[in-house]
């Protein structure tokens, strides 16, 4: 039976890390839940993304369970439900897209909310190649902007929609490196940000065996350059947490630039930040992972990975994937 994945979400009573959207990886199923309770690891400052500044360290979080369950057998997110973004509209609709699969096809699903924690499902919005994944959407005036990966080739496409249900023919914005390259096998897990001179990707790149982050810019949406010629975040060294693979950047611009990223260890994906203070140069904070899977029988106790956070009138909240 192929594991099966939702979506979780955690919220904290002060603004620091208000909410986690979790998609899980779980036999039989897996859902997207919502935490309370548990406190971050002790680190010098925990940032708060969204309002870009310092917060005390040690902030508790409160579960509030599950926001995104699996669907019956033969829905396109039957067995998995992940790689939440999320964010809010002027009229304060939640608006989610994340990823499902049946076990056969990878699909963009859509659901909305008016408070972030109770959703409504409203199906698959893109199906292209049967094999994309990892939305990430921003909305510029009128128009919503959703980057993806698409498995099928390697690249991270971009399509535009003023609803967020129909969207344009998907365009490559990023390819894979060239023979060689760090990333030359794939680009995956998009997040972009809007900079003075255009924009700035931050994204997964893959050589076919090991996985790093990297960063690539673009005066339009699509026809990003990769910067460097290698990794901005890579694995750390043997027997740290993150010493396998690192992942799911999540980047919030300011004085201090924030990243949140997942990294594996031998056994279990965890949380961790990074900081820089121009978007390129980045620090591992020396406290990591901030945010860790509960021990067995947890329904997160696989790992978590995939973040989107997001701030409203009550705080933080970060929507992640765990299983």
């Amino acid at each position: 039976m192929p594991v099966r994945e939702s979506v979780t979400y955690v919220t904290s009573k002060n603004p620091v890390l208000a909410l986690f959207t979790i998609v899980v990886l779980l036999a039989p199923s897996s859902t997207l839940v919502f935490f309370e309770g548990s406190r971050v690891p002790s680190l010098p400052d925990v940032f708060r993304p969204g309002f870009h500044d310092l917060v005390p360290e040690g902030s508790s979080f409160v579960k509030r369970g599950i926001v995104i369950a699996n669907g019956p057998p033969g829905s396109p997110d039957s067995v998995w439900a992940r790689d939440p973004s999320v964010l809010i509209d002027t009229g304060g609709v939640y608006r989610m897209w994340y990823r499902g699969s049946d076990g056969f096809r990878w699909r963009i699903l859509y659901a909305t909310s008016t408070d972030g924690i109770v959703w409504n499902k409203q199906g698959t919005v893109l199906d292209s190649s049967g094999l994309i994944g990892a939305p990430f959407v921003s909305r510029e005036d009128s128009t919503y902007h959703l980057w993806f990966q698409d498995q099928a080739d390697g690249t991270i496409r971009h399509a535009s929609s003023v609803d967020g249900r129909s969207w344009s023919p998907p365009a490559v914005a990023l390819a894979p490196g060239t023979s060689g390259a760090w990333d030359r096998a794939n680009a995956l897990t998009p997040w972009v940000v809007k900079t003075s001179p255009g924009y700035l990707m931050y994204y997964t790149g893959s050589d076919g065996s090991s996985e790093a982050i990297g960063v690539a810019a673009s005066t339009t949406y699509t026809g990003f350059s990769a910067l460097f010629g290698g990794p901005i975040i890579s694995i750390g060294p043997p027997g740290s947490w993150d010493d396998s693979a690192v992942r799911f950047p999540a980047v919030f611009p300011g004085s201090l630039w924030t990243m949140y990223y997942a990294g594996r260890n031998s056994s279990v994906w965890s949380i961790g930040i990074a900081t820089s203070s121009d978007g390129l140069n980045w620090t591992k904070a020396p406290g990591n992972p901030i945010l860790t899977p509960a021990p067995y029988p947890s329904w997160e106790n696989l790992g978590i990975n995939g973040g989107s956070p997001l701030s409203d009138s009550g705080g933080l909240r970060f929507y992640y994937s765990g299983g």
